[in-house]
């Protein structure tokens, strides 16, 4: 219900059909490509330099919005008296083989985030300032996301706030749903980087973590 938006469309050279579903509704998208990369956050900064609105928000392919109006109850936050530069709403995961749906939060509090505990940014809509500043660190697989919460996070200059409106059907059977090994090891990283004691987030995740171990063991 909401007009005024980029639609932006980063395939990977996809030979699936996604590119006749793009081409019927091109009139309609603003820009689109289709060819290699280097991985997700590649893609996603690509559709970064693409842009010229003032917030930017990704949607996986399979993911969707939760309803028509969703974004329009976000602008309304958005042009809210604080004006964040990054809000982050709430996600609805589904998982597609047990077909349990289950509320994904975003909590700002110092021991979720030091555990790992990410903002989705299925629900997250950034000012695209502060992405051209802090674009996805492409040497991250999977928790490049990660990265640029925990730096939104910490940087008392960047205004964050938080909402419950469910913004997106997240499917946990992606990349980052099918990689938790590989994305614990970067949390931690992250959390490294920043000069943080990853411990809190080694704790919380010990069992993926000794799962790693056993294979490294073999």
């Amino acid at each position: 219900t909401y007009p005024n938006i980029e639609y932006i469309i980063i395939d990977g050279g996809s030979t699936d059909g996604t590119l006749d579903i793009i081409k019927k509704y091109q009139d309609k998208i603003t820009y689109w490509v289709s060819e290699p990369d280097k991985g997700i956050y590649d893609a996603m900064n690509k559709g970064l330099s693409a842009a010229t609105g003032d917030y930017i928000y990704y949607l996986g392919a399979d993911d969707c919005l939760y309803d028509t109006a969703v974004i329009s109850k976000i602008v309304s936050c958005l042009k809210s008296e604080a004006e964040p530069d990054v809000l982050c709403g709430a996600v609805m995961m589904v998982d597609p083989v047990y077909r349990i749906e289950k509320v994904y939060r975003s909590f700002f509090s110092e021991e979720a985030v030091l555990s790992g505990y990410n903002a989705p940014h299925q629900g997250t809509f950034v000012r695209r300032a502060i992405l051209n500043q802090h674009p996805f660190d492409t040497n991250y697989r999977v928790a490049a996301d990660y990265k640029n919460f925990l730096t939104f996070y910490l940087d008392s200059n960047i205004i964050l706030r938080q909402t419950d409106l469910i913004v997106a059907y997240y499917a946990n059977d992606g990349v980052s749903g099918s990689e938790i090994e590989v994305q614990c090891m970067e949390y931690i990283r992250a959390l490294q980087e920043n000069g943080l004691d990853p411990s809190d987030c080694i704790k919380k995740r010990r069992g993926y973590l000794a799962r790693i171990k056993n294979i490294a063991k073999k």
